[in-house]
């Protein structure tokens, strides 16, 4: 059997209908559980699932999980990729010092990687990197989403080229189908009290309808 190799964030990840720690509908709605969007575009190819979709990841983190994985990937396969918020980017993890991405509104997260440092002799540096990332993530980032929109766009054009190019079928969406709210499709939140914003798994059969329907236009397409 071939391959079908998933890359993007959150919304390839399946988050909110995967079993996880604090996955309150997964975990409430049993007689709700279904396929993610993932299964069901892998079984109606018959091909073998590969997902590699992490939360709150940037697209520099996108892009490096398939270069990553170029070496795997071969002709007959199918890569179905997206890109994500161009605000997100990559920082050292205080706590053990590996890369990792970050993500605007997620200074909490920065607070948990300061209480849990290894390192507790420089409590103001710490404070004060806090606020220099914060500060970054607002003047050259979020100011310049467009630029940054445009700049990773582009990356992603030059991996289509080169799917292409050895005979992979591939597929790449936009972020602003889920982000700008694009296609009409269910999430968590629309029918349940949680406030998760990711596909329902009513919303994962729509939206696997949707890219169905993509792929089916053509043998590879893309929605740059």
């Amino acid at each position: 059997m071939k391959n079908i190799w998933f890359f993007g964030d959150s919304f390839t990840r399946g988050d909110g209908c995967i079993p996880e720690n604090e996955s309150e509908y997964y975990d409430n709605y049993p007689k709700l559980r279904d396929k993610l969007w993932t299964d069901i575009i892998s079984e109606k190819y018959s091909m073998i699932q590969n997902n590699l979709g992490e939360r709150g990841c940037s697209s520099d983190w996108i892009i490096n999980t398939i270069v990553d994985n170029l070496y795997k990937i071969k002709k007959g396969d199918v890569v179905i990729f997206s890109d994500t918020r161009p605000s997100r980017y990559l920082i050292p993890r205080v706590q053990d010092n590996e890369i990792h991405c970050f993500s605007p509104g997620q200074e909490s997260i920065w607070d948990w990687h300061i209480k849990n440092r290894k390192d507790t002799s420089k409590p103001k540096e710490w404070e004060d990197m806090k606020k220099t990332l914060i500060d970054y993530t607002w003047y050259f980032q979020e100011n310049y989403s467009k630029l940054w929109e445009e700049y990773y766009l582009e990356r992603f054009k030059n991996l289509k080229k080169y799917f292409d190019s050895i005979g992979v079928t591939n597929y790449f969406w936009s972020y602003k189908l889920w982000y700008e709210k694009q296609l009409k499709i269910e999430l968590i939140s629309d029918i349940t009290h949680i406030h998760n914003e990711h596909f329902s798994w009513k919303g994962h059969r729509e939206f696997s309808s949707y890219l169905l329907e993509q792929l089916n236009i053509t043998k590879s397409n893309t929605l740059i």
